[in-house]
């Protein structure tokens, strides 16, 4: 089976968060996962996707900013026999619809899951994922992952349940790991799960630029890490099993954004872009598409987006390049569809009429502040005043980032709590956030109508101010909570940082809502 040259957008079910299921994507109550534009299923032999544009799925996929995401992929590999070729490929989601995993495993943890054997996937473009730009998680026997870019996402290329092995990973360019609202995991992930007795992966020559944590050795998993650069605080972490090795590796190397390498994804393209990516771009910004020295034929190109990018456009969207030829594109920015959150992550591709392309990626932040009372019409909000709980005596700082230039500091673990009361106007599903800043995540001890519930803060940005769901666990072992509560009765929720808590945490507000997605920190 081949795959060659096409387009698919639209694709799946159009669902959106249910945040009574884990913030999940729902459609006609029922959870939506695993929708793919193409699924490889058990049995498939020496299949081909190649200069494929998958783009713009229909619905939404969830963060773990909620809970584990769950959604729509472009490309599930269920357990195929052997050969699986994907190379060449723009498999590319936005913030408003980004993908869960562009290459997602199922049986992730089968010794035949995933791409299970003698598979290459090479020379794409992956970007705009909630979780893994790709996941080898099954089999892994001669599974080899070189030439790609992957941007944009929590996670480069998950190994974690290498059940067989080997695995390869190299030669590839990752860069600003940043999954919708900002967090980031391992660039090339290990941990989560089992590995096989013999598993072994080896990883060589890639660059990890920007945010991201690097590589985890695990006592689990055999790896060989060789020859891989990894920029600013990046790094090899962890215990490493016996037979592992790592060496002439370069850390803490400073790249300027504009020195990345523009001609990842390897590829025949026969044109390249000026740049790969760029940060906080001008209102008309000007690329050059230059045809590379080996091109013999006039080529036709044309520029692609999603459609809901309208923020920005760029002209020309299309024409022919010839041998030896540059064409200037302009990037105009539209300020004026710039206003309702702080951060607009944009992406083009320049196509080939033969399906080869290359990507540019650019991050703009406003100064957009998410507003204090954010609630839509429908929605039940209750706001809690944090500067005068019924017990407890809060210490009160000058904050400017926070609303009315003031905040509460979360008292420490051996500190009284802060208890406050309230009660809601109506029967329903509650959920708990609290307004902050802050350079890491908090962990908390928030005692709901004395439960015993422990939630800690998921995820704030630590230059401006946003409200954070309050949920059970940790980071990645968090999940969103909701409490049916009646009117009529007082509730009460007490507050202090747990035992583990390393960082002072202001407060500006504290808020009761049935709809945590109006309060999303964007």
């Amino acid at each position: 089976v081949r795959v060659r040259n096409c387009e698919i957008k639209g694709w799946g079910r159009n669902a959106a968060p249910g945040y009574d299921e884990l913030g999940k994507p729902v459609e006609n109550g029922k959870r939506v996962n695993f929708d793919a534009a193409i699924r490889i299923k058990s049995g498939a032999k020496e299949t081909v996707i190649e200069r494929c544009y998958i783009h713009q799925p229909a619905g939404r996929s969830n963060s773990w900013y909620y809970s584990h995401p769950a959604g729509n992929e472009a490309i599930v590999l269920h357990k195929p026999d052997h050969s699986t070729v994907i190379r060449y490929n723009s498999f590319v989601g936005s913030d408003l619809h980004r993908l869960n995993d562009a290459i997602e495993s199922e049986g992730n943890f089968d010794s035949d899951g995933g791409a299970n054997r003698d598979a290459d996937i090479y020379g794409n473009f992956l970007a705009f994922c909630n979780d893994d730009c790709v996941e080898l998680d099954g089999g892994q026997r001669n599974v080899r992952c070189f030439d790609n870019r992957f941007e944009s996402a929590l996670v480069g290329v998950s190994v974690q349940g290498c059940m067989a092995g080997p695995s390869f990973v190299f030669d590839n360019f990752m860069s600003g790991m940043c999954d919708e609202f900002g967090s980031s995991g391992q660039t090339i992930k290990t941990g989560g799960g089992p590995h096989g007795p013999e598993a072994r992966t080896f990883v060589s020559g890639n660059l990890m630029w920007g945010r991201g944590s690097g590589f985890t050795q695990m006592n689990t998993l055999e790896s060989h890490l060789f020859n891989n650069v990894f920029c600013a605080r990046q790094k090899i972490s962890a215990e490493a099993k016996e037979g592992s090795e790592a060496y002439d590796n370069i850390f803490g190397v400073k790249i300027k954004e504009d020195e990345l390498p523009s001609a990842f994804p390897i590829s025949p393209c026969p044109f390249i872009l000026s740049e790969a990516r760029r940060t906080n771009l001008s209102d008309r910004y000007v690329l050059t598409l230059s045809a590379m020295p080996e091109m013999k034929r006039d080529v036709e190109f044309k520029v692609c987006k999603d459609d809901d990018l309208k923020w920005f456009e760029v002209n020309p969207s299309s024409g022919v390049l010839q041998p030896g030829e540059t064409v200037e594109l302009v990037l105009t920015l539209d300020r004026n569809l710039m206003k309702d959150r702080r951060h607009y992550r944009g992406v083009f591709i320049v196509r080939s009429d033969e399906g080869y392309s290359r990507p540019f990626t650019f991050y703009n932040e406003t100064n957009f502040v998410p507003p204090f009372k954010a609630e839509k019409q429908g929605t039940t909000a209750v706001y809690i005043d944090p500067f005068t709980p019924e017990s407890g005596s809060p210490e009160i700082i000058p904050d400017a980032l926070s609303d009315g230039g003031r905040a509460v500091l979360i008292p420490g673990a051996q500190a009284r709590a802060l208890v406050y009361g309230f009660t809601v106007p109506k029967a329903g599903r509650y959920y708990f956030l609290v307004r902050s800043h802050s350079a890491t995540d908090a962990k908390l001890d928030v005692d709901f109508d004395s439960q015993g519930a422990k939630m800690s803060i998921q995820r704030h940005w630590r230059d401006y101010t946003s409200w954070s769901v309050l949920a059970p666990g940790w980071k990645f072992n968090a999940r969103i909570v909701y409490f049916d509560l009646v009117p009529g009765r007082k509730y009460t929720l007490a507050i202090k940082q747990n035992e583990k808590n390393k960082c002072e945490y202001p407060i500006c507000g504290i808020v009761v809502t049935n709809n945590p997605g109006d309060f999303e920190p964007r």
